[in-house]
């Protein structure tokens, strides 16, 4: 099929990589890159069934500086100047006089892994006829089309966590929203707090992997041990209860652009107290990470910018605005904050998302001083390549406004939807005399202290209807009764 690389000569180039004598390198840029590719993956998977391709290597990498016997002297293997001054540019990979079949590897270099990702991409839709999982390690702009991006072989220390977090949003600006770096660090050895800190801040890393060397000690949480093991479950189950979230989150980034994760400084433009923060962040609008990045620390000096503040955990209302807070964050899990003024979707949990795509929504209503609030929900089957341009899909909005909670079909598409089953309340002064659910009073619970009202709607027989229109009085609710009325727009009925 003729896809390799040559090299000057015409024959073909001859580098190391994992192989155990030589390695050589297709040319993602040659009529037959496709099908030779295809045919390799279609092998693989009559072998292993698998879900996606993490394609690593990629820049691409070479154990050798160019071939067994180095490069050519040419004015592109040694060009006049040189980044950094000091290496040549075949350090650690081809020749640049490589030939690929568009042009030589001094012209292709930093978009072999570009290629390559399409590639993979397109061939894995055919296959799996669904949508694709595609992690690279080198990148390019517009690779957050195709693929998602880890950062490479970073070590296990305080400051590779820490950098970890200018980078996620750093790749979320050039468009690459599904990014992560490897939990616990890949080289050297991690430590149990270290690993337990980093557990609990890489549950929120949009992609999230435990990933180390083997030359390193194993750094599973269970072999590591209980403290681990507990940071890494605390954690993730926050990351699936929240997964709907996340999920609406990268919708919009696919439609509209948006970054999953940003840095403060996007939502609060006008403060420059948040442009040099790079240790927190935001997932979308209204969720805000706060880690421990440091050993032998438990208190973290956050930031909260100048506005309605939820402690997710309490769901107690921050009293301070525009400063700092000492918070204490146990072992086992990062701070994090809710935004007044918004509406979260979550889900209750189970140990994969296709048992948790089967339970119940629960909405986490954050108001803020207008006491409004606003949010939306994108769901459909998660795999289908087309569910977008064959309509196949929901949307929901939320909205609290007027004394009222309510929640909008804005496009009906897919029938497969749970229920809601609890609503969370987050900034009500006051107890309700009562909440009543279609004309039926209904049971909650109001935590005074915290001025939360949880609102349990499981196994009501009037609950029939998954995704009615809801109303809540959440306002002067002293004098007039809470109501949630359904209204007989119907998505699925029992």
């Amino acid at each position: 099929m003729d896809v390799f690389v040559k090299n000057i000569t015409g024959d073909i180039f001859v580098g190391k990589v994992w192989n155990e004598v030589t390695t050589v390198y297709p040319d993602f840029t040659h009529p037959n890159a496709s099908k030779y590719w295809s045919k390799q993956f279609e092998r693989f998977y009559s072998e292993i069934k698998f879900d996606g391709a993490w394609i690593d290597m990629n820049e691409p990498a070479n154990f050798l500086d160019g071939q067994g016997n180095g490069c050519p002297n040419t004015t592109y293997d040694f060009p006049q100047y040189v980044p950094g001054g000091v290496e040549p540019l075949h350090t650690h990979t081809l020749c640049m006089s490589s030939k690929h079949h568009e042009s030589i590897h001094y012209n292709i270099h930093s978009v072999y892994a570009f290629n390559e990702a399409i590639i993979t991409n397109k061939l894995l839709k055919t296959l799996l006829n669904k949508r694709p999982f595609v992690i690279s390690r080198a990148s390019f702009a517009g690779l957050g089309h195709y693929s998602g991006n880890w950062n490479g072989d970073i070590l296990s220390t305080w400051d590779d966590m820490r950098w970890s977090i200018p980078y996620i949003l750093n790749f979320n600006m050039f468009g690459v929203s599904m990014a992560g770096a490897d939990i616990c660090g890949f080289e050297e050895n991690t430590t149990i707090e270290l690993c337990s800190r980093w557990s609990a801040l890489g549950a929120f890393y949009p992609f999230s992997r435990n990933h180390n060397s083997n030359d390193t000690i194993e750094q599973d949480p269970v072999i590591l041990g209980p403290q681990v093991t507990a940071a890494a479950k605390q954690s993730l189950t926050t990351r699936y209860f929240l997964l709907p979230f996340l999920y609406t989150l990268f919708y919009k980034s696919h439609v509209y652009g948006d970054p999953v994760v940003r840095p403060l400084f996007f939502e609060y433009p006008t403060d420059p107290k948040t442009f040099a923060i790079d240790e927190q962040f935001l997932w979308g609008r209204s969720l805000m990470i706060i880690p421990i990045l440091y050993p032998n620390v438990s208190n973290v000096n956050g930031y909260f910018p100048n506005d309605t503040w939820y402690d997710y955990y309490t769901g107690k209302m921050y009293v301070e605005r525009g400063s700092n807070i000492l918070i204490h964050v146990p072992i086992d899990r990062v701070h994090l904050a809710i935004r007044g003024g918004f509406i979260l979707p979550a889900q209750f949990p189970s140990d994969t998302t296709t048992k948790s795509r089967l339970n119940g929504f629960f909405l986490i209503v954050a108001l803020n001083d207008s006491k409004m609030a606003e949010g939306e929900l994108f769901w459909d089957d998660g795999d289908s390549l087309d569910s977008l341009e064959s309509s196949k899909y929901n949307i929901i909005e939320f909205k609290a406004y007027n004394n009222y909670l309510k929640t909008i079909p804005v496009m009906k598409g897919y029938d497969k939807m749970p229920k809601l089953e609890t609503v969370k309340v987050l900034g009500c002064e006051r107890k309700p005399k009562s909440i009543l659910a279609n004309g039926v009073v209904v049971s909650f619970q109001y935590n005074k202290y915290n001025q939360v009202i949880m609102l349990l709607i499981i196994n009501k027989v009037y609950w029939t209807i998954v995704f009615p229109h809801i109303y809540c009085n959440i306002l002067n609710i002293v004098k007039s009764k809470c109501k949630i009325v359904m209204h007989n727009f119907k998505f699925i009925s029992y």
